[in-house]
């Protein structure tokens, strides 16, 4: 069964410990601004966001459990964007992870040098 708020995510909905006010908030602290200031459709990196300050964002949400990708958050810019991702960051994140099935117990490369 779906939870309503992954699929039509609003404002008052949150993911953990995140919530839509509570990222607006941390974005205008990054870029030195009120937190009004930071509109849904407001572009971020045209506010001043730059790169190094979207991989803090980034870490702080893979601490809180989210599966969080740079070039999906960079691809669109804005904070309505980043909600919306955020969602099914987290809708994932509650799914079962399977290891890949390429993952070797130990480097490749000590494999290949061992073999010689």
């Amino acid at each position: 069964m779906k939870d309503p708020k992954m699929t039509n995510p609003s404002s008052s909905a949150a993911i953990g410990p995140i919530s839509l006010e509570a990222s607006r908030e941390r974005v205008a602290e990054l870029l030195r601004l009120a937190p009004a200031a930071v509109a849904d459709d407001a572009h971020l990196a045209k506010l001043g966001l730059k790169s190094l300050q979207l991989m803090q964002l980034i870490n702080e949400w893979r601490r809180a459990g989210l599966i969080v990708d740079f070039r999906e958050l960079a691809a669109d810019p804005t904070i309505g964007a980043w909600w919306a991702y955020l969602h099914r960051a987290g809708a994932a994140a509650n799914r079962p992870q399977r290891d890949a099935p390429h993952r070797c117990a130990r480097p490749y490369w000590r494999q290949t040098n061992e073999a010689h």
